[in-house]
């Protein structure tokens, strides 16, 4: 009786231990800050929010300059299967030809996206990086 009991304590554990939370994506926000401009050449811009260290706070928002429109979060809706969301602390945006960079500093980061959609394209691991810049098509951190 005592073996059975042992058996079904150490089964049970192994099933509570197995078990985990499924990732929640954090939807995006829009919020009407400004009436609608139309300025020649330019569509909108995105913000880079660095977060707290340690939390996986980083998140990427963008204006739209266009309909007046902020959207806050956009990144974890529009990459529902990337786990980490961007990662701690944001330092570094930039946009060059039609992708976009983000420098994630304490993830040992670059995320490249897709300038105009924010999907994930991949990621650069580079220890340390805190700014970005381009020289002769290259990436330099």
């Amino acid at each position: 009786m005592r073996v059975l009991n042992i058996i079904l304590l150490c089964l049970s554990l192994t099933l509570l231990w197995g078990c985990r939370e499924d990732q929640v994506v954090i939807l995006s926000e829009s919020v009407p800050v400004a009436p609608p401009e139309k300025l020649k050449g330019l569509v909108g811009f995105y913000l880079l929010n660095e977060g707290n260290m340690g939390s996986n706070k980083c998140t990427l928002d963008f204006m739209d300059l266009q309909t007046g429109i902020y959207h806050r979060n956009i990144y974890g809706e529009a990459n529902p299967e990337v786990p980490k969301e961007l990662g701690d602390v944001g330092n570094d945006i930039a946009i060059y030809g039609g992708r976009l960079y983000a420098v994630i500093n304490c993830s040992n980061k670059v995320e490249v996206m897709d300038k105009w959609t924010a999907r994930r394209i991949g990621q650069i691991d580079i220890p340390n990086c805190r700014y970005i810049k381009f020289d002769g098509g290259r990436l330099c951190g």
